[in-house]
């Protein structure tokens, strides 16, 4: 089948090799082998959609394991390898889509761009997400994937206060990616309350359906902590 542009049958058994019967990933290892085994039958399988559609969720499942995206913010160690391999699945799930932009894989398609350092093209596809994404109020607020490096740890890049909103917000120009983020008090630590103009700071940068916006690594920190202090607690029983 697979020789003549059929690909159900090479899609069944990668499904198999890493999603069980109840549609959940298997494991990261699993998700990553089957993805191989598609891309074996690549280039012509990126024509097909319902293949690039598995590819797609084998990436993901690969590298966020039983994470959800709406866990985030979440830190993703990849290789630029590994990072533009997501860029071509993406970006070809999006040629095949058409007009029907897709809020979910174009926000894919975005993460790629950032983690290989392209922010003006993370820009202008987060624009058609924004446009696309009304709907998903959790994603377009809420801090979802960082800019993280090979070892899976949120980057930490330097900035420059430039003003505080009313609304408690704090922009600062990050310059290592060359445009202004907002800091929500939400994600925000101690140690950047009383942060004036001019001032500078150190944060984590992370993506959503909207825009890149800042974290303060504190609230991170604190944030892993409380999630360790969670997962240790002894169950009732």
């Amino acid at each position: 089948e697979a020789a003549q542009g059929r690909y159900s049958g090479v899609c069944l058994l990668a499904r198999y090799r890493a999603i069980d019967i109840n549609n959940s990933i298997i494991g990261a290892e699993q998700a990553k082998s089957a993805l191989s085994y598609l891309e074996t039958f690549a280039p012509r399988i990126m024509n097909d959609d319902r293949a690039l559609t598995l590819m797609h969720r084998l990436w993901v499942g690969g590298h966020l394991g039983i994470r959800r995206l709406d866990d985030g913010p979440l830190a993703i160690g990849c290789s630029p390898t590994e990072w533009r391999q997501l860029e071509i699945i993406a970006s070809a799930r999006r040629t095949l889509g058409g007009h029907a932009r897709i809020p979910y894989v174009n926000f894919w398609l975005a993460v790629a761009h950032a983690q290989q350092g392209d922010m003006r093209r993370t820009l202008q596809i987060l624009e058609e997400v924004q446009a696309n994404s009304l709907a998903f109020s959790h994603r377009r607020l809420t801090p979802l994937i960082y800019l993280s490096n090979e070892g899976g740890e949120p980057k930490r890049s330097s900035a420059i206060i430039r003003r505080r909103d009313e609304d408690e917000l704090i922009t600062m120009f990050v310059p290592s990616i060359g445009i202004e983020v907002k800091l929500s008090k939400r994600y925000q630590g101690q140690t950047l309350i009383n942060l004036q103009r001019g001032d500078e700071a150190t944060v984590h940068i992370a993506l959503n359906y909207w825009n890149p916006m800042a974290v303060d690594p504190d609230w991170e920190r604190d944030r892993a902590q409380r999630m360790s202090t969670s997962k240790g607690k002894p169950g009732r029983g």
